[in-house]
């Protein structure tokens, strides 16, 4: 697994702006799977976390809840074990149909790791009440490290696109109105993932594999924005 997640955030990299089939489907590691999608070229690998470009076709079915799902607009983020490549959309009795036909709906996600409590401090001696530091709450925008790190992980970049695809049409429809220039709407979107990135580097373990590829990401990402006053997902 550590060897995929290497290489995960590299391949989205690498897959910005390329080419991708129409009308893919993807099996996610939780098993859910994911219709109607573009899935770039070379993300055949299980486990890579992977920018997925959807589109007004896209939903998703969960085969063990029988329960349709519809994607939000321009592109989420997840984890792949399998997809087809197609050139054709489906509906959901085709999206059934391919879930027998693959045996998707046999598909056992991989157990989460198991999470071992810490050992217990020895007590210390009680320090005055005027000395102790106040602990910073978490902002409600970061998910709480209760949650395991890959799962906390995907959920916040997960955030972070939602946010992104937000901003994006906001500027799009307030640079139309007139309302802002050009040069304010990349000033804002260069802010916007200046947050992000401080999120990463303040909330997630800086020295596991995954959050320095999140983070080398990201740093990435704004320099590509600061020249083009695009985000990636708008390259897509």
């Amino acid at each position: 697994m550590k060897t995929t997640l290497v290489q995960a955030l590299f391949l989205i990299v690498c897959t910005v702006g390329g080419g991708a089939a129409w009308a893919d489907h993807a099996l996610l590691m939780d098993g859910r799977v994911l219709y109607n999608v573009m899935v770039p070229d070379g993300a055949s690998t299980g486990g890579l976390l992977v920018r997925i470009r959807t589109t007004p076709m896209s939903f998703e079915y969960d085969p063990r809840t029988n329960v349709v799902t519809t994607l939000p607009r321009h592109s989420v983020i997840k984890r792949v074990a399998d997809f087809v490549e197609t050139t054709k959309t489906v509906g959901r009795e085709e999206a059934t149909a391919l879930v027998t036909r693959k045996d998707w709906g046999n598909y056992l996600p991989p157990p989460r790791p198991v999470l071992v409590a810490p050992t217990p401090a020895p007590k210390a001696t009680p320090i005055p009440a005027t000395a102790v530091a106040q602990a910073t709450p978490i902002p409600l925008n970061v998910v709480p490290d209760s949650v395991p790190l890959e799962e906390r992980l995907d959920q916040q970049l997960d955030m972070f696109m939602k946010d992104q695809t937000k901003l994006s049409q906001d500027a799009a429809t307030s640079m139309v109105q007139g309302l802002i220039s050009p040069v304010q709407a990349t000033t804002a979107k260069v802010q916007l993932l200046e947050q992000q990135k401080m999120i990463l580097d303040r909330y997630f373990p800086q020295n596991a594999e995954t959050v320095k590829l999140a983070v080398n990401y990201w740093n990435q990402q704004l320099e590509r924005a600061r020249q083009t006053g695009r985000f990636d997902l708008e390259n897509l």
